[in-house]
C-alpha cells in the first residue's frame, strides 16, 4: 500500500496533532517499483526502504514539523522473511527515526517479541493478574489480545496519556474495546486467523522502493 500518497490527503481531512504508526511487520519482502523490483538481498534495499521511511516521517510531522510521531516497529514472528529481515527492518526504521529533525519516538516492538535473534517470548505479564497469558493467536503470527495490549498500545498510551482530554481509565478501556474488535474481526476475515502476510513474488532485479506497510 502506498502510504506516503495517503498522508497528505490525512493531513488535510483531519489535521491531527500527532500520528502513531504501525508499519512494517509486513515489509519482508522485495521492494516494487513501477517496473521491476528490489530483492531482499539487494545492497540497495535497506536504502530504498529507508528513503520511504522518511518520507514517511517528513509528510506526517509536517514543514513546521509540528506533529509528534510514535512509530511502532514491526514486531518478530517466525516465518522465514521475517527472521531473515525482521533485524534489518527494525535497525532502517530505527534508525531513520532517530536522524529525524522533527519530534518522533520509535518504540522496539521487535525485541519486545523476539528477545534473542530465532528466539520468540511465548507469554506476556498482565498487570494485577500472576498468571501469564499466551502471547500468540492460535496461528503463532498474530500477537494475542495481550501481548497487542501490553507490549504495544501501553507504551503509546503512556506517550500520549498527558496529551489527550480523555481520563486515563476511560482510555484504557476504549483501548481493550478497540483491539477485542479488531481481534474478532480479522477472526472473522480469515476464518481461522490464518496469517495474513502474503508470499513475496519472485522478482527480477531492480532498483526501486515501495513504502513501508
Amino acid at each position: 500500500h502506498n502510504w506516503p500518497k495517503e498522508i497528505p490527503s490525512l493531513n488535510h481531512r483531519y489535521d491531527p496533532d500527532f500520528y502513531v504508526v504501525s508499519l512494517g511487520t509486513n515489509d519482508a519482502q522485495p521492494l516494487k517499483t513501477k517496473t521491476s523490483w528490489i530483492r531482499t538481498d539487494n545492497p540497495k534495499w535497506p536504502i530504498r526502504y529507508g528513503d520511504r521511511v522518511d518520507k514517511m516521517l517528513d509528510l506526517m510531522a509536517g514543514k513546521d514539523r509540528r506533529r509528534m510521531i510514535v512509530w511502532l516497529g514491526p514486531t518478530a514472528f517466525r516465518a522465514k522473511n521475517s527472521r531473515e529481515l525482521g533485524p534489518t527492518l527494525h535497525k532502517v526504521i530505527k534508525e531513520r527515526i532517530e536522524a529525524f529533525d522533527g519530534n518522533a519516538i520509535y518504540i522496539d516492538a521487535y525485541h519486545a517479541t523476539s528477545p534473542r535473534r530465532g528466539r520468540y517470548i511465548k507469554t506476556v505479564k498482565v498487570p494485577d493478574q500472576r498468571k501469564q497469558e499466551p502471547a500468540w493467536a492460535s496461528d503463532n503470527i498474530h500477537l494475542s489480545t495481550h501481548a497487542v495490549r501490553w507490549l504495544l498500545a501501553e507504551p503509546v498510551l503512556r506517550l500520549l496519556a498527558d496529551c489527550l482530554d480523555q481520563p486515563e481509565p476511560e482510555l484504557r478501556r476504549g483501548i481493550d474495546d478497540s483491539i477485542a474488535r479488531a481481534t474478532r474481526r480479522r477472526s472473522l476475515d480469515d476464518g481461522t486467523t490464518t496469517p495474513t502476510h502474503p508470499t513475496p513474488p519472485a522478482p527480477a532485479e531492480g532498483d526501486g522502493a515501495t513504502p513501508p506497510g
